[in-house]
């Protein structure tokens, strides 16, 4: 489909971040670092030409880059979700964990609907020894959508920290 819309557009912004998501959600690097230099040839200021050249570095393993990207990617675009949580976890990364609690939120006010971003909110906390915000930002994770299998181990692995072991398998047994 978005190899479709680049072939019927291929100069359209929005042809390109469509092919970039794609790419992304593949992990598929090489094609996405080509999609992101097109981007940025022909889009440079926008929030998604950003976002995406955040999500590369981030694949690469370069948190300090994909921080800063991902940073002006929201300050062009106050709503973007992705744009905070990629924030959220490249500053987590970095050991900057006031930075990522904000981004987290800001994410969230962005998207309240997105249970992914709750899910890795809650890894956040679990890794932090936070588990009762772990547990609240799995159980609004699973709210979102009942099926959602990080948000599931997530909550099933604070539930073996609370000793609750039936509990966490019951949880365990729902996933995908």
């Amino acid at each position: 489909m978005a190899a479709g819309a680049i072939a019927r557009d291929p100069r359209s912004a929005e042809s390109r971040e469509q092919l970039a998501s794609v790419y992304a959600d593949a992990q598929d690097l090489p094609r996405l670092r080509a999609v992101v230099v097109d981007m940025e040839q022909e889009s440079p200021d926008r929030a998604d030409t950003y976002y995406y050249a955040a999500t590369v570095r981030f694949l690469e393993g370069n948190m300090q880059a994909a921080a800063a990207l991902a940073r002006r990617a929201v300050s062009l675009d106050r709503r973007h979700a992705r744009a905070f949580a990629l924030l959220a976890i490249a500053s987590a990364n970095l050991g900057q964990s006031r930075e990522a609690r904000e981004a987290f939120n800001r994410g969230i006010d962005a998207d309240p609907r997105n249970a992914t971003i709750y899910g890795n909110l809650g890894l956040f906390e679990l890794r932090s020894g936070e588990a009762q915000a772990a547990g609240r930002a799995f159980a609004e994770a699973l709210t979102i959508d009942p099926r959602n299998d990080q948000a599931l181990e997530g909550l099933a692995e604070v539930l073996d920290r609370e000793a609750k072991p039936g509990r966490a398998a019951r949880l365990r047994a729902r996933r995908r």
